[in-house]
């Protein structure tokens, strides 16, 4: 129990450095440039969170899943060697079919410029972190996940707060943190695998496992763009930069419920891979996260309403005035997923992949199908709505298909 409450604390440590620093890094460019240069740094910054998850498979995933099956130290250069190889040659596929469609549309923000294109485009491929980030989870080390977040996230608000480039540069330069901290990451690692004992031996059949195995997790990432990062180019096209900035705000300030959730959601995935997964732990499990959301949702709005007018006209000059009732909505949807926080690292202990593909592949075409439909005529209001039905379509089935894998065994 106590390394339990030690790892939650390291996770949601530095998800916490991670969330100030994005808020600060908000506050900073609405202030000095306004919403609508927040807007571009927005593109910016999805452009290069899109390019990796377009390309490259979601390795640490299975990093984790196989961690008690393959030597970690075999596991890691294994993994190093299916992200480049693999990643790489997709990358310069996915590239070219962007380059493409950049140099056939054109698009009202400077970060499409060739030059700002390809030097986002080379830092997304240096952005290589899914080893690391899954060798330093299957040891449980999230202290050091935590440390070199905290470092950069506070690096990258000190330079933003000193900086006087124009919102393009800018961007670059935050970025550019971001590509290094990766590659530091990776060179941690491997100092760490140095000092462990046994031999690298590189195994076909290991190769071909990781790979399948990450594949079907970087279909599902590759599924789950339209609420991770391509809702934001839906908003984009049928509303302004200035709403887009909003509308990024308003995601971001919503899902500060989630940093609570992922450091249980990474322990959870640990517990379930280690120990014979039955149906009354999925029980006790799912009371118990009922429990702490019906506990923690109450007192998350009340918070909100308490310290929301105050933040906005201190952090962004009052520029979220109005969207306090949208807010509450998104916390609301926020909590609902919550309370199934079991569901997902169950599904990947139990090597659903193929399943939770189909779901997420169905649940997001209606997301963003719903989202198109709405948002011109319902603005923000419509993207929540479509995210709840979302989230709900999704939580059901993977629920459904857990429960009915543990009734089998």
């Amino acid at each position: 129990m106590k390394k339990t409450i030690i790892s939650f604390v390291n996770i949601l440590s530095g998800n916490i450095s991670l969330a100030i620093s994005t808020f600060l890094i908000a506050s900073i460019i609405v202030s000095n440039y306004g919403m609508s240069d927040y807007g571009e740094y927005v593109v910016a910054q999805t452009l290069f969170m899109v390019l990796p998850i377009l390309s490259r498979p979601l390795i640490w995933q299975a990093i984790v899943r196989y961690k008690t099956d393959i030597p970690l130290k075999e596991l890691f250069y294994t993994s190093i060697i299916v992200e480049y190889a693999v990643g790489s040659f997709a990358f310069a596929i996915i590239l070219s079919i962007l380059w493409g469609l950049n140099a056939a549309f054109t698009f009202d923000y400077k970060v499409f410029e060739n030059g700002y294109f390809v030097t986002i485009s080379f830092l997304s491929l240096l952005y290589n972190i899914g080893s690391a980030i899954g060798f330093l989870r299957a040891t449980e080390r999230y202290f050091v996940i935590s440390l070199i977040m905290g470092v950069s996230s506070l690096l990258k608000v000190i330079f933003c707060y000193f900086s006087t480039l124009d919102i393009s540069d800018l961007s670059l330069y935050l970025l550019t943190f971001d590509a290094v901290t990766g590659l530091v990451m990776i060179l941690i690692c491997i100092c760490l695998c140095k000092i462990m004992p046994g031999e690298i031996k590189i195994k076909y059949k290991n190769i071909d496992k990781i790979t399948r195995f990450s594949l079907w997790g970087s279909l599902q990432s590759l599924l789950d763009l339209p609420i991770s990062q391509l809702d934001r180019v839906v908003v984009s096209i049928f509303l302004d930069s200035a709403l887009l900035g909003v509308f990024n705000l308003i995601k971001r300030l919503g899902g500060m419920l989630t940093q609570l959730s992922e450091p249980v959601t990474q322990i959870l995935l640990n517990k379930f891979v280690r120990s014979d997964l039955q149906m009354v732990d999925i029980k006790s499990i799912e009371r118990l996260a009922f429990l702490v959301v019906t506990f923690l949702l109450p007192f998350s709005i009340i918070s909100f309403f308490m310290t929301f007018p105050a933040l906005n006209e201190f952090m962004f000059n009052g520029e979220l005035r109005g969207y306090s009732n949208h807010l509450l909505m998104y916390f609301l949807v926020q909590g609902i997923s919550m309370a199934f926080i079991w569901v997902h690292p169950a599904c990947l202990a139990l090597s659903l992949m193929k399943k939770i593909t189909v779901i997420v592949g169905v649940g997001n075409f209606i997301y963003i199908t719903l989202l198109v439909l709405s948002v011109n005529f319902f603005g923000i209001y419509g993207l929540i709505i479509s995210s709840a039905i979302q989230i709900c379509f999704v939580i059901f089935l993977k629920r459904k298909f857990v429960i009915d894998e543990l009734r089998v065994k």
